[in-house]
C-alpha cells in the first residue's frame, strides 16, 4: 500500500553504501568500497541505478566489464532488499536437429 510506496520512496534516496551494507552486513568497510567502486566503474553510483541494473542481469555487466561478479546470494538479498523482480528468462531453447529434420533411412 502507501506505506510500502514511501518505504520504496525513502530507500531510493539512501546512499549506496547503505544498501550495500544492510543486504551484507558481514562485509567489512573494504568489502563495502570494493563492491561500492565496481559498481561506479559500470556507471551504477545510485540506488536508483543499482535498482535498474538489478531488473537485468547486473553480473553479465560486471563481466562485460572484466569485473569481480557478485555471488548469487548477494545478487538476491540486493533485489530482495529493493524489491526488484529478477529479469524474466525467455523458454529454454531445446537442443536437437531443427524442426522437421529426420536421419535418413537406414538401408
Amino acid at each position: 500500500g502507501a506505506s510500502q510506496a514511501l518505504f520504496e520512496d525513502v530507500l531510493m534516496e539512501l546512499p549506496l553504501r547503505d544498501v550495500l551494507w544492510q543486504s551484507r552486513p558481514m562485509w567489512s568497510a573494504l568489502d563495502l568500497a570494493a563492491a561500492e567502486r565496481k559498481l561506479a566503474l559500470i556507471g551504477i553510483n545510485s540506488v536508483p541505478s543499482l535498482a535498474g541494473a538489478l531488473a537485468g542481469d547486473l553480473n553479465q555487466q560486471l563481466r562485460a566489464a572484466g569485473l569481480k561478479t557478485f555471488n548469487p546470494g548477494t545478487v538476491r538479498e540486493l533485489r530482495q532488499r529493493l524489491a526488484v523482480s529478477p529479469p524474466r528468462r525467455g523458454p529454454k531453447l531445446r537442443r536437437g536437429p531443427p524442426p522437421g529434420a529426420r536421419a535418413a533411412p537406414a538401408g
